[in-house]
């Protein structure tokens, strides 16, 4: 049982270690993409559609929007990072640990952020503390 947690805990570790890269990654882009370095590029897109806006929204609206919409997402998905680094951090301690607390905290943030390696590896963790089987 210990094993399967351990290698669980391993998994759900480097699950989150590669969800972060990610969304960081992701999160970079979409500030980029809202910052005036390109403002070319959304003015392009932007008269692709420019046929079908109603009179009363200039490009310019659209522009602001498009331009708030990405930086508001980077900065999200930048934020969205710090729970996955959480939970990378608690998979590590609980498989050198294996303290029922920690086991417990994995299974909390995996099932917060829909991961199931920590679910999966939290209840054999606590099973195996229960039994004292290695």
């Amino acid at each position: 049982m210990r094993k399967v947690a351990n290698i669980m805990m391993l998994l759900n570790g480097i699950f989150s270690i590669v969800g972060v890269v990610t969304v960081v990654a992701c999160g970079i882009i979409f500030i980029l993409m809202g910052t005036p370095v390109f403002t070319d590029l959304l003015q392009r897109i932007i008269s692709l559609f420019e046929t079908y806006l109603p009179e009363s929204i200039s490009p310019e609206m659209i522009m602001i929007m498009m331009r708030t919409t990405f930086i508001s997402s980077g900065v999200c998905m930048m934020l969205s990072c710090i729970p996955m680094g959480i939970l990378a951090n608690l998979s590590f301690k609980a498989r050198d640990n294996h303290s029922r607390g920690l086991y417990l905290a994995v299974i909390i943030m995996s099932a917060i952020l829909e991961i199931e390696f920590g679910i999966i590896g939290g209840i054999f963790g606590l099973i195996a503390n229960r039994k004292n089987v290695v």
